[in-house]
């Protein structure tokens, strides 16, 4: 039923009559399917995507269909890694949780193509600069804190995904140098618009959004 033609699908049933379970079986049987691929599964609260999809349904899908795969559940991000026997874990494909309600969150979920061209040079955790394409699932990285919360301070990272893709790329060129990255990669900005609630002096910027004349976070040079 949900192989057909058609784009968009409403199942009709009560409670309990395996309309969720269904749909997130199929969700994970094309992640599990596909190497690399990312899948997200979203609900109008995001807590109510986390306790129904990521505390219940989902490790039952995974217990009674697929007890033979390997898979992991990072709390923190809210998202499922699932591992095949066959291939490494850099290959591992994702499923994303998100509530319509956190705008901030489905806007992390949808953009997740923050990429840098193959060659950039990324700092290490044990300070080292490292291609971008030779980093790999697990190794530490330096970056920004997520959250920012106003601080310019640098923290350990791990990466999660690493392969490559094809997307439209901008050069960046600013004052300290230029980059190659993904339209929808992010840089630090500085913002001084004290009027805007919740006011932070660094928000995250697409690479598509900068303009001529901005102000982005410099960290250090390779």
């Amino acid at each position: 039923m949900l192989g057909g033609s058609q784009r968009h699908m409403m199942e009709v049933g009560g409670s309990r009559s395996g309309k969720t379970f269904g749909l997130v079986k199929a969700t994970c049987t094309r992640a599990i399917s596909a190497p690399e691929s990312r899948h997200a599964i979203f609900r109008l609260r995001f807590n109510a995507v986390k306790q129904s999809i990521g505390m219940d349904t989902l490790p039952k899908v995974m217990r009674l269909r697929y007890p033979h795969i390997k898979y992991g559940y990072n709390k923190s991000d809210q998202f499922f890694r699932f591992y095949n026997k066959t291939r490494p874990k850099a290959d591992a494909s994702e499923l994303w949780l998100a509530g319509l309600d956190d705008k901030e969150r489905v806007e992390r979920v949808l953009g997740k193509e923050y990429c840098l061209s193959p060659d950039a040079r990324v700092l290490t955790a044990d300070l080292r600069w490292v291609r971008a394409i030779d980093l790999g699932v697990g190794d530490e990285i330096v970056g920004f804190p997520e959250d920012l919360d106003g601080h310019m301070r640098l923290v350990r990272a791990a990466v999660t995904s690493a392969h490559t893709i094809q997307a439209h790329r901008y050069r960046i060129v600013t004052s300290r140098g230029e980059t190659v990255v993904s339209a929808g990669h992010r840089f630090v900005g500085y913002r001084d618009d004290r009027r805007t609630q919740n006011f932070r002096s660094l928000s995250w910027v697409k690479a598509e959004c900068l303009e001529v004349g901005d102000k982005i976070r410099f960290a250090c040079s390779p």
